[in-house]
């Protein structure tokens, strides 16, 4: 079967790479952006009227409030340092505005973002206003529990955030944030890392990274000792700001990750359709590695990339099945002519059968999507078949493509 699939894919290369020749270069395409918090440490930073590093004493600290007295949950905690605000060391109790916040724990200890209790849209116009001071921030992670691996850089990174938004506005106050943006970047924290790079990409025209910081920035997407996650993040927005040229540096850093860490790339650059990733692609959809050769399918299949048909129709006749199966969702994906003849001569003439069925499912999934009549050489009554029972169809699919 082996061998019969493999002679297969290189019969069928030959005539698909005549029409492939006659097609000009893709356009350009970005790599996805990786998650970005909701709200960055600078932004929590700039809107607390207190930070405070404390001890959680009471987690859910019961006291009356109002006439008749209501039983009203609050935090109590011992504030051993004031990063910013004029809250005093000692007890400290806050109310809390998070809705979706998990819970403290005695013991624990954190970093509490506090605002004045009237600036809380849920909690200022309670009778709990007259008992407690503070109010926590509203944000869906409302919650910092520092650890002993990341205590030392949260409260240095906090220490210099805090020193900054109480500076006046002036070129000076831009110049440190943007120092320390740049260093946070280089964080050995993932959490500190994307919120850094979440600021850049949330600060607009303001130029928290330019030109004059591009090169060290360059430097760190590839410095393998930061995780990957942060450095994909981080050539995303230097490619977006033109700081950095996407595709020599996709292509360079698919060649230097390895193991989980290029499965993460592969995926990253999904939808980027220049010559140097795709170069750097084929070889992986080619390679023993049946999870890159997969990933790298379907990041190859994205709409109207013609110059991956053809590697991808080779690939056909490898072994695995989740591989093929990438690639006939990847042909189906890329949505050209080219692209469904591969489509069509796998469904006609593959030798799995599940691959067969799956070939036709596509197929038809893209003849509906455009109103056009099945191309010929789909196997005999296949697209009537499927036309007249098209959930029957996708099911045999499904069964086979499992098989």
């Amino acid at each position: 079967m082996r061998g019969r699939g493999r002679a297969w894919a290189l019969g069928v290369a030959g005539p698909l790479a005549l029409v492939l020749a006659a097609l000009g270069a893709p356009g350009p395409a970005h790599a996805a952006l990786a998650a970005a918090p909701a709200a960055t440490l600078w932004q929590r930073t700039v809107d607390a009227d207190v930070i405070a590093l404390a001890r959680v004493v009471h987690p859910a600290w019961e006291i009356p409030v109002g006439e008749p007295p209501v039983v009203w949950p609050v935090v109590e905690a011992e504030a051993v340092e004031i990063l910013k605000g004029d809250a005093a060391l000692g007890r400290l109790t806050f109310a809390r505005d998070g809705v979706e916040s998990p819970a403290y724990a005695a013991g624990q200890e954190v970093v509490v973002f506090l605002r004045a209790i009237a600036r809380s849209p849920k909690l200022a116009d309670s009778a709990v206003t007259g008992a407690v001071r503070w109010a926590s921030q509203p944000a869906p992670v409302e919650t910092l529990v520092l650890t002993p691996r990341d205590r030392d850089l949260y409260l240095t990174a906090l220490r210099g955030y805090a020193a900054i938004a109480v500076m006046e506005r002036s070129p000076l106050q831009l110049e440190r944030l943007r120092a320390l943006t740049l260093e946070l970047m280089a964080s050995s924290e993932p959490a500190l890392a994307r919120s850094a790079i979440a600021d850049v990409t949330r600060a607009g025209h303001v130029p928290l990274l330019t030109r004059a910081e591009s090169t060290r920035a360059g430097k760190l997407v590839f410095d393998p000792a930061l995780p990957v996650e942060t450095r994909v993040a981080l050539l995303t927005e230097l490619e977006r700001r033109a700081l950095i040229f996407g595709p020599t540096s996709w292509g360079r850093l698919l060649r230097e990750s390895h193991g989980a860490d290029r499965v993460v790339v592969v995926q990253a650059v999904e939808g980027n359709q220049s010559v140097g990733v795709t170069n750097e692609l084929v070889p992986l959809l080619r390679g023993p590695d049946p999870v890159l050769a997969a990933a790298a399918a379907t990041s190859l299949g994205s709409l109207g990339n013609h110059r991956a048909v053809e590697p991808l129709t080779r690939a056909l006749g490898r072994r695995d099945r989740r591989v093929r199966l990438a690639i006939v969702r990847a042909l189906g994906a890329i949505r050209t002519q080219i692209a469904r003849q591969a489509l069509d001569l796998a469904a006609e003439r593959h030798p799995d059968p599940g691959t067969r069925a799956a070939a036709v499912a596509e197929a038809l999934a893209l003849a509906r999507r455009h109103g056009t009549a099945l191309a010929p050489m789909l196997p005999p009554g296949a697209g009537a078949r499927a036309e007249t029972a098209p959930s029957r169809l996708a099911a045999r699919a499904s069964r086979a493509a499992e098989r």
